[in-house]
């Protein structure tokens, strides 16, 4: 069976606009995807600065010590059952190892 000139046009019309539409969607979807990608990179970003700025056990003082001797480089905590919810340095490193 033969097809016509315009049997073929009309195929070839078909085929361009699914093919229009399935790139279309890929485009869509690759831009999404490169969005997500984005928003990904920067929360990594953002998770590793808070955790520079992660504060652990022995950042603070257990207890309120006014004496000349307490070292400069840490902070009083005024409640004290805040204190043993902070994590170890010596364990969040371990996790990273």
């Amino acid at each position: 069976m033969t097809k016509t000139v315009k049997e073929i046009e009309q195929i070839q019309d078909i085929i361009d606009f699914i093919c229009s539409k399935h790139q279309t969607n890929v485009d869509d979807k690759l831009f999404k995807l490169y969005e997500i990608r984005n928003k990904m990179l920067y929360y990594e970003n953002e998770l590793a600065e808070l955790k520079q700025q992660q504060l652990y056990k022995e950042d603070f003082d257990e207890y309120c010590q006014y004496v000349n001797g307490r070292r400069e480089d840490t902070f009083i905590i005024k409640d004290k059952s805040l204190y043993k919810k902070l994590p170890n340095k010596d364990v969040e490193y371990e996790k990273v190892k």
